[in-house]
């Protein structure tokens, strides 16, 4: 059985050399061989894998994929339901958040609100919908391919930051500022830790076997990862099964220090940059 598996640098080569038939060294020897970055081609990743084949006349074939949900959860979430796609993880979101809100509203006054989501035309309430209408797209679960660069994103300020606040979150927060002057989103992230979910599909993905000879050429020169050294998995809307998850990993604050939160000053009505410690220990699946 062949896996590919990305958590580090060393499980991706032990996968390399099983699924291709070829050493690490040998690898290596080819990445010192070529510069792929001035090459004339479209895509670095499928240069590489095209110059490593013709080389080497390795195997491609392999038999399942390890993948990374990266999300900010509850500290005692064992995710015993799997990972859930947004329309069954929707309400239970919804009902977390209000425990949240510690009396500052009313059952009434939530519902108002959701009600203010579903047609309002404020720009958060739109981006919550426009998820909601098309769960193929954006009904998840999602996941990366490349754990590292998972950790590398989420310290950039160019992609979003998942192990921060999930996207539907934000939006929700937005709303409930808008509406009634509340900010839940400096509640959600004390009350949560950082996490990533490491699950199996049973699918052998060609393109995630390009994406990780990319991040084995890139972390061999010393080259920073690039957004082609990471794929992506969406299971469209379709849960996760619990019997599918390898590991949950609660992130420490060695990974990932501070996070940022843009939100919007109640009082002054602008927008203001805060930044938040997260508070979190490393935990074992239970």
């Amino acid at each position: 059985m062949k896996v590919l598996d990305c958590e580090s640098i060393e499980s991706t080569y032990k996968s390399l050399e099983a699924i291709l038939g070829v050493k690490k060294s040998r690898l290596c020897q080819l990445f010192d061989s070529i510069n792929v970055y001035e090459e004339m081609h479209e895509s670095t990743s499928d240069f590489l894998f095209s110059y490593i084949r013709d080389e080497t006349d390795c195997k491609t074939d392999f038999d399942k994929t390890c993948w990374f949900h990266c999300t900010r959860t509850r500290p005692d979430n064992t995710f015993v339901e799997g990972l859930l796609p947004l329309k069954e993880i929707i309400p239970k979101i919804w009902d977390f958040l209000f425990d949240l809100s510690e009396g500052q509203l009313t059952h009434q006054q939530w519902a108002d609100l959701k009600r203010f989501i579903d047609s309002s035309q404020y720009h958060y309430a739109h981006l919550y919908r426009m998820k909601w209408a098309d769960a193929k797209v954006h009904g998840g679960p999602h996941a990366l391919l490349i754990r590292e660069a998972a950790i590398d994103a989420a310290k950039s300020s160019t992609y979003w930051n998942y192990f921060e606040i999930p996207e539907i979150v934000d939006d929700i927060c937005y709303c409930c500022v808008d509406k009634y002057g509340i900010d839940l989103t400096h509640k959600f992230i004390t009350s949560t830790v950082p996490c990533i979910v490491k699950f199996i599909d049973y699918k052998a993905n060609i393109g995630a076997l390009r994406t990780a000879m990319i991040y084995a050429y890139l972390k061999h020169r010393n080259l920073d990862l690039l957004p082609d050294s990471n794929s992506c998995f969406s299971a469209e809307g379709v849960p996760v099964p619990k019997d599918k998850i390898l590991n949950v990993e609660f992130l420490s604050n060695s990974e990932i220090k501070t996070v940022r939160k843009d939100i919007k000053d109640i009082n002054s009505g602008v927008s203001v940059n805060i930044i938040l410690e997260i508070e979190s220990t490393t935990q074992n699946d239970q």
